[in-house]
């Protein structure tokens, strides 16, 4: 009974193969064959890669260039880490790890950059906030210390 299941396997498997071939031909499924039903084309898929390949490239120079800022050298080595370990270890990474970390390095960068504002910046508006409570605080005690009883009869 086994040899007769294997036979009519056999058959069933040729009989489709048969049948099949002209339609796969037809669909551009060998290589060659345009393949005008396919829903992306060959062009369409050769665009793709290289704009993710520009994406990965564009990706790798942001990082490089966050690693290379003053204040992320700066943390780096408090934390005891090497600028060229980081460097090193990102030019190991794929394309799609490089792309995936850029998008999160840059999104938790604009959480702590106070509005985008530079490191001077947030240091003038530091100053100018202290000088003005300085100066309210040196009115508060100018007023305080002038005799206003001529005021009230």
């Amino acid at each position: 009974m086994t040899v007769r299941r294997f036979v009519s396997f056999i058959t069933i498997l040729a009989f489709l193969t048969v049948t099949s071939a002209p339609a796969l031909a037809a669909e551009g499924a060998r290589p060659g064959v345009p393949a005008s039903n396919h829903a992306v084309t060959a062009v369409q898929l050769h665009q793709t890669v290289q704009a993710f390949n520009q994406e990965a490239v564009a990706a790798r120079q942001s990082l490089s260039a966050f690693v290379a800022r003053a204040d992320v050298r700066a943390q780096m080595s408090r934390l005891g880490v090497s600028q060229a370990k980081v460097s090193a270890q990102l030019a190991r990474l794929s394309d799609a790890d490089v792309l995936r970390l850029n998008s999160q390095v840059m999104a938790v960068d604009q959480q702590v950059a106070p509005a985008g504002l530079t490191g001077g910046q947030i240091a003038w508006i530091i100053v100018g906030g202290c000088l003005l409570v300085g100066l309210i605080i040196l009115l508060a005690v100018v007023a305080a210390d002038t005799d206003t009883s001529y005021l009230y009869y």
